[in-house]
């Protein structure tokens, strides 16, 4: 049985928190599942932002 993708309340409760590492490993296992989410894909570069990565981005 495969593992569920982390929800979007999931990723927003570990951006309020600051936990940006955490919310960007979650994103990074979105779109290895689904890469045609834009919304991950936004979601990850706003995380990497918010870390000073925007390069990286």
């Amino acid at each position: 049985m495969a593992l569920a993708l982390p929800s979007p309340k999931d990723i927003e409760t570990e951006i309020q928190a600051g936990n940006f590492a955490k919310a960007e490993s979650m994103l990074r296992e979105v779109i290895a599942e689904k890469p045609q989410s834009a919304k991950a894909h936004y979601e990850l570069g706003q995380v990497l932002a918010r870390q000073e990565r925007e390069p990286v981005a």
